[in-house]
């Protein structure tokens, strides 16, 4: 068994080009250094003012908010989560994740392939 610890996840900030929101902050979660074999988990700390910008991904992903509060727009309809809160988002519909409520938020991201393709709106200026 392998078990790993968000708090020690290293998170790399994103930012989208021309946006002047606060940066996403994002990891690919894995276990003892091992990714999941048939899955595929990310994890999103989301700071205040921060927004993860419109995207389709070509499988579908369930979102679990963690901490803090989420709006989450799903082809431009809001959905609130706040912690403990999960959504399904079906393959190749657009979607976007803005904090809410002035805080940190986090949440995990979870795919059941371990290959997927995540098509961004709005181009990203990386910091890694």
């Amino acid at each position: 068994m392998r078990a790993t610890r968000l708090d020690s996840i290293s998170v790399y900030e994103e930012r989208f080009v021309g946006e002047d929101n606060a940066p996403m902050r994002t990891a690919y979660v894995s276990f003892e250094g091992r990714a999941p074999s048939n899955s595929t988990l990310i994890y999103m700390v989301l700071d205040d003012d921060c927004v993860v910008g419109a995207h389709t991904d070509s499988s579908e992903e369930v979102i679990m908010c963690m901490e803090g509060d989420i709006v989450v727009l799903v082809d431009g309809n809001p959905v609130q989560m706040s912690a403990g809160s999960l959504l399904l988002v079906p393959a190749g519909v657009r979607h976007e994740l803005r904090s809410s409520r002035g805080g940190l938020a986090r949440a995990i991201g979870f795919f059941p392939n371990r290959s997927v393709a995540t098509t961004f709106h709005v181009p990203l200026s990386s910091n890694h």
